[in-house]
């Protein structure tokens, strides 16, 4: 049997300018059996303010263990986005992951250049999103060791 946190819900940062694509990425999300807390932005700036917050009152606001982001939106981009967190002493922990409908190769290997721990290409198909992020979570929040950061325990 595997082994389920008794504990608070992990929190996942969702940003993504889309409604669209923010709801089909949700729903995959909260089809997973993990218990999650999504946190969803239509942009990047509001994503910052919120991670301010996280790092000022972390009991009210704890850091996300993810951040799905998505790449070009209006405003500030996912590529800004990634330079401002990636910059902070204590956001640049946080594990990134681009969720784009861009496969131009220059955007995958910018994105890596600045520190992104992933690259998803959008999927078409909203079952394709499921499975997808299934071995996502399986994979950040159950065999990664990133599922420690942020955590009260050592």
């Amino acid at each position: 049997m595997e082994n389920k946190r008794k504990q608070k819900a992990d929190v996942v940062v969702m940003i993504d300018d889309d409604r669209v694509d923010r709801e089909i990425i949700k729903a995959a999300l909260l089809s997973q059996d993990y218990p999650l807390r999504l946190e969803v932005f239509g942009s990047a700036i509001e994503a910052v303010d919120y991670l301010e917050k996280c790092i000022f009152d972390p009991k009210s606001n704890p850091l996300p263990k993810l951040v799905l982001l998505d790449l070009n939106m209006p405003g500030m981009d996912g590529k800004e986005f990634l330079r401002t967190v990636k910059r902070d002493k204590i956001l640049c922990t946080i594990p990134v992951i681009i969720v784009s409908s861009s496969d131009y190769n220059e955007d995958v290997r910018g994105c890596y250049e600045l520190q992104a721990a992933g690259y998803i290409h959008k999927a078409s198909m909203p079952g394709q999103f499921r499975d997808i992020f299934e071995k996502l979570i399986k994979y950040w929040f159950e065999t990664s060791e990133s599922r420690m950061i942020g955590s009260s325990t050592e």
